[in-house]
């Protein structure tokens, strides 16, 4: 039981650590996810509205 435990322990410690391992800071407000290659915006407080598809696109490539 205790090895149980020693193990649930040492996944719930290092697999957050692997999952954010696979985001880089861009430090220009966009994080990157270099296991999809999608850029994401570091924090959704650059919005003021809510935004269509087409909204969304033109967004981005602003």
């Amino acid at each position: 039981m205790l090895r149980k435990a020693m193990l649930f322990c040492v996944l719930i410690l290092f697999i957050p650590a692997l999952v954010l391992g696979e985001l880089i800071d861009n430090s220009d407000g966009t994080v990157m996810d270099t296991g999809t290659g999608l850029m994401w915006v570091n924090s959704a407080d650059v919005l003021t509205s809510e935004l269509d598809w087409e909204g969304a696109n033109l967004a981005a490539e602003a």
